[in-house]
């Protein structure tokens, strides 16, 4: 047999480098995941690799650690059943015996192999429960970044629906305007889905935060860009302009939306001055801006979220300069028929009935989405009761929620009509079953309408969703009820007695 030839020591050199190489790119691709590197959902492997590796390292050592020497004569042993307690000591046993013939390890190796486990086990469960609402965000296709302080507003900025044309970088570039802007204030999110409809925007909603929702709609008739601030329907504000002029909107109107935005987040945190100054400075800015010079309709928007604010009726205390906002809104653009609603709501409040009336006919006859609302502010100002009825009725063939609301109010409150009443709040909680609101007003008209079963079935449909707060205020108002009308106190009590009786979620 010939000699074997000695080792090449340039390659045993390269195989090493070979092999370590292979280690160090495995480390670093670990490393990577878990510090959220990887391009596509980073937070989400991140979280599964620390989880995983968790489970393995347990899979493997735990078996290792409680491995017992093997017995001479463990073949001929009898192992009977044991008690519960007998098992619990048995899974504490490797830990706690130092006997050093019994496992293959020593004790200190077991206990020191454990508390490892234990404290990785720890670092898993932190690490994980630190990035669940990231990884939410992550599936849910949103990307943020987030403010240095705890529950802050967030801009989530969806990405636009385009019919007609490329798909532009308006929603990046505008997401940089915010963050650079406001980063230390306010969380802001890129959405990588289409928003359609404005309804679309609740499912965003996730926490306590004030949450603002901008998407956009692109097609040959317009480009839309809308702004709303779930929950504040009447702040949501759109801007609108030409498919000719959407690129010149996009270049310039970023700062201009971003005011607008932080303007809407100072009204809902209850900064009212701060929130009004900054939608001056926003119109201000922008008529100076070259979109604006070509084309004032965007500034609408603006103008009437800044009539909103100074609007008595949303807690403004200037109704003058809220009726030249809406004024201005209207001139820019005549087909917000927000602001004509909100408009002829505040000329009713200043009892200029007669311009009031003429901007609700205006939406009426223009068989505007908001025509319901503008029926039943007509109604209000009626001066005989079939003209009210009249328009209650159809704004009920528009809204069948809100006309029978409407109306149930008014026959409830004002005309003391309360068996229709109690049909009109029947039809409202079949339509909204969850809020408790509408089963106390079914019970109270079903109360002074005589039918106290009625009022029993609708206290008792509401407990569900009743929360204590709101049991103790409608007990409140059920025992002026009684007071006011003795005949109704028996059937009051027992309604009473049933809600303070509840267990409430």
């Amino acid at each position: 047999m010939g000699e074997s030839s000695p080792p090449n020591p340039i390659k045993q050199f390269t195989g090493t480098l070979g092999e370590l190489s292979k280690s160090v790119a495995a480390i670093l691709a670990y490393l990577s995941a878990i510090g959220g590197i990887s391009p596509e959902y980073p937070e989400t492997v991140a979280a599964l690799t620390v989880v995983i590796t968790t489970v393995a390292l347990w899979v493997w050592r735990l078996p290792r650690i409680t491995q017992k020497q093997p017995h001479p004569s463990s073949k001929d042993l009898l192992i009977v059943g044991k008690t519960k307690s007998d098992q619990a000591g048995y899974l504490w046993a490797p830990f706690l015996s130092a006997n050093r013939d019994s496992y293959a390890l020593s004790l200190a190796r077991r206990r020191g192999e454990l508390i490892l486990l234990l404290a990785l086990a720890a670092f898993a469960t932190s690490f994980t429960a630190d990035k669940i609402q990231n990884i939410r965000e992550e599936i849910s296709g949103l990307e943020c970044s987030y403010a240095s302080q705890d529950n802050a507003p967030r801009v989530i900025i969806a990405e636009f629906y385009v019919l007609t044309g490329d798909q532009t970088a308006f929603e990046e570039r505008l997401f940089t305007e915010i963050h650079d802007q406001y980063h230390d204030s306010i969380t802001v999110c890129l959405y990588h889905k289409v928003i359609k409809l404005g309804r679309e925007t609740a499912e965003l909603e996730w926490d306590d935060s004030e949450t603002i929702v901008i998407w956009g709609f692109y097609d040959e008739a317009s480009f839309d860009i809308h702004i709303n601030p779930i929950h504040w329907d009447a702040f949501a504000t759109v801007i609108s302009a030409l498919p000719a002029d959407a690129a010149v909107l996009q270049r310039g109107s970023k700062e201009y939306i971003a005011q607008i935005v932080m303007g809407e987040i100072s009204y809902m945190s209850g900064k009212r001055v701060d929130a009004v100054n900054l939608l001056n400075d926003a119109i201000r800015n922008a008529v100076q801006l070259e979109w604006a010079k070509k084309d004032m309709k965007p500034l609408a928007g603006a103008y009437y979220l800044l009539a909103t604010f100074l609007d008595p009726s949303g807690g403004g205390e200037n109704p003058s300069r809220a009726l030249e906002a809406y004024n201005n809104a209207l001139a820019y653009d005549p087909d917000l028929d927000a602001a004509l609603l909100n408009r002829g709501q505040l000329y009713s409040g200043l009892s200029e009935t007669q311009k009031a009336m003429e901007d609700f006919d205006e939406l009426i006859n223009k068989d505007s989405n908001l025509a319901a609302s503008a029926y039943i502010n007509r109604a209000i100002l009626q001066p005989t009761l079939p003209q009210k009825e009249s328009d209650y009725a159809s704004a009920i063939v528009l809204d069948p929620y809100l006309g029978h609301l409407s109306r149930g109010v008014f026959r409830y409150y004002e005309t003391n009509e309360y068996a229709g009443a109690m049909e009109d709040f029947k039809v409202v909680v079949e339509i909204e079953r969850e809020d408790s609101y509408f089963y106390h007003l079914l019970g109270l008209a079903a109360l002074h309408a005589g039918d106290f079963d009625t009022a029993k079935k609708a206290y008792r449909d509401m407990l569900p969703h009743l929360n204590s707060s709101m049991r103790e205020a409608y007990i409140g108002e059920l025992n002026l009820v009684a007071e006011n009308d003795e005949t109704l106190k028996p059937p009051v009590e027992e309604i009473i007695d049933m809600l303070q009786g509840a267990r409430l979620p």
